[in-house]
């Protein structure tokens, strides 16, 4: 018996995106240009002076380059799965059966 394991994903209704244009990249240079980055390079530890860098970059970015949130309905895609096998899909459906009964096996040994 094969099973069918999805050719077509439904894919959330929701689209995360940033909004970038050019005035928010000058606002993000700029931003990056008033930090004071002797703080950051200041110190000896590589590691806390890549952490510093990094939430100030971040800092910067999140607040430059807003996350916009859309929502569209129905937007299914179609996966490519011409690689998918009717012996791939069999095999995957064997290996189900092969996780149970290991799983079975092992806790009978207990």
């Amino acid at each position: 018996m094969i099973h069918d394991i999805g050719l077509c994903e439904q894919i959330c209704n929701i689209l995360n995106i940033r909004s970038i244009n050019e005035n928010s990249l000058n606002d993000f240079k700029q931003g990056l240009s008033f930090e004071l980055w002797e703080d950051i390079f200041a110190e000896k530890e590589l590691n806390i002076i890549f952490n510093s860098f990094l939430n100030t970059f971040l800092s910067n970015f999140y607040s430059n380059f807003p996350l916009i949130r859309e929502t569209k309905n129905n937007m299914i895609i179609a996966k490519d799965t011409r690689w998918v096998t009717p012996c791939i899909k069999h095999l995957c459906f064997l290996r189900g059966d092969f996780c149970l009964l290991t799983k079975n096996y092992l806790i009978s040994k207990l």
